[in-house]
């Protein structure tokens, strides 16, 4: 719209591996913001790549303001 800023989104993925986990060690904390403008980052943490993929779909949806739309099962 005419008028209106751009919104502005950041997620930030740091990931690492730890060795000796049965799980493979994936690790990751997930930094978030919906708006850059006023940032009220929240953090996450995730131990499989599956958790990493469904906070990053949960953020997108939210940003786009689809976040009511069902999470597709990847398994």
């Amino acid at each position: 719209m005419v008028g209106e800023p751009d919104r502005t989104g950041v997620l930030v993925i740091r990931a690492w591996l730890e060795e000796g986990l049965v799980s493979g060690g994936l690790r990751a904390r997930i930094t978030k913001t919906l708006d850059v403008s006023s940032p009220a980052p929240v953090e996450a943490v995730a131990g499989s790549e599956d958790e990493i993929v469904a906070i990053v779909v949960a953020w997108l949806r939210e940003f786009t303001g689809r976040a009511e739309e069902p999470t597709a099962d990847r398994h």
